[in-house]
C-alpha cells in the first residue's frame, strides 16, 4: 500500500529526507544491493540442486517466461520507493526476487529490453491509479466532498464526466476540506517526482545485470510520471472539479490555507 491518510496529511518530510541523497546520483548503493542480492540467489539455486545417483546435478526443466510472474516482485519492488522503504533488508528481498526472475528468464534465452521497458513503465502505471483511486476514495468518504444528489444516485464516484453535470459541493460548505485534496494532490506528485531519478536508475542497474543494452539513449521514467499524473488524476473529471473549486475561490477570503502555490 502506498503512504497512509494520515501519513499523507503530515506531510512527506520523514519519506522525502531518506531519498534526498539519491536524486541526481547513480545510485552506487543500488549496485552494491544487486551484488548482494545475486550473491543470495547463486547460493539459493546452489542449496537447491538435486543429485542422481551418479553425483550429477539434475538439471530441471525451465518454466517459459511469462509476464504475469513478474508483475507481482516488480510492484512491490516499486512501492519500496514510492513509500520510503528502499534500504534494508526488506528492500533487497524486494530487489532479489525481481533479479531471480529475470535472470532465470536469460538463462532460458534472449530478452528484448524494449519489451522490458513497456512492462516496467505498466507497472509504474499500475501504481499510479493506485493513486488515483486513493485520492479518489479521500474525497468521497473522507472529506465527504461528493454532492449529496450524486452520493444518493451512485453511491460512490461518478461513472464519467457527465456533460456539464456537477459531482462536488461548493466551496464555501466546507473549504478546509477542499484545501486538503489539492494538497493531497500536490503531495502524490511531489512523491512521483522525486522517486524518476531512483526508478529510472533502478531500471539502468536492472539491464546492467542482466547484460541488455539500453534500447534508447533518453530518460524515461520522469516523463512517465508527469504524463502518467496529467492524464489519469488530473483529467480524472472528479479531480477537475475539486481543483476548479479551489481554483475559483483561492483569492475569495474563504480559503484557509493559499492554495495558489499548490495549484501552479
Amino acid at each position: 500500500m502506498l503512504l497512509s491518510d494520515e501519513e499523507i496529511d503530515e506531510g512527506y518530510s520523514l519519506s522525502f529526507a531518506k531519498t534526498a541523497a539519491y536524486q541526481n546520483t547513480s545510485l552506487p548503493q543500488l549496485k552494491n544491493l544487486q551484488s548482494a542480492s545475486l550473491h543470495e540467489i547463486e547460493i539459493e539455486e546452489l542449496d537447491g540442486d538435486e543429485v542422481d545417483e551418479y553425483g550429477s546435478v539434475v538439471v530441471e526443466e525451465q518454466a517459459e517466461p511469462s509476464w504475469d510472474e513478474l508483475k507481482k516482485p516488480v510492484i512491490e519492488l516499486l512501492l519500496k520507493y514510492y513509500n520510503g522503504e528502499d534500504h534494508g533488508s526488506d528492500f533487497v528481498e524486494a530487489l532479489s526476487a525481481v533479479l531471480k526472475v529475470l535472470l532465470r528468464w536469460r538463462s532460458c534465452g534472449p530478452l528484448n529490453a524494449q519489451s522490458l521497458l513497456n512492462f516496467m513503465i505498466d507497472q509504474v502505471l499500475a501504481v499510479l491509479l493506485e493513486v488515483k483511486n486513493k485520492l479518489i476514495c479521500k474525497a468521497i468518504d473522507k472529506y465527504d466532498l461528493l454532492n449529496r444528489e450524486i452520493r444518493a444516485d451512485t453511491d460512490g464516484a461518478p461513472a464519467g464526466p457527465g456533460g456539464s453535470e456537477k459531482f462536488v459541493k461548493d466551496y464555501p460548505e466546507c473549504p478546509a476540506a477542499f484545501d486538503q485534496m489539492v494538497i493531497s494532490l500536490t503531495q502524490y506528485f511531489e512523491l512521483l517526482n522525486l522517486n524518476s531519478d531512483k526508478i529510472e536508475d533502478l531500471w539502468l542497474n536492472l539491464l546492467e545485470a542482466v547484460g541488455l543494452e539500453r534500447p534508447n539513449q533518453f530518460t524515461v521514467f520522469k516523463a512517465v510520471h508527469h504524463q502518467g499524473f496529467r492524464n489519469m488524476i488530473l483529467k480524472d473529471p472528479l479531480m477537475q472539479q475539486i481543483v476548479r473549486e479551489v481554483d475559483s475561490f483561492k483569492d475569495s477570503g474563504l480559503a484557509c490555507i493559499s492554495s495558489g502555490k499548490y495549484l501552479e
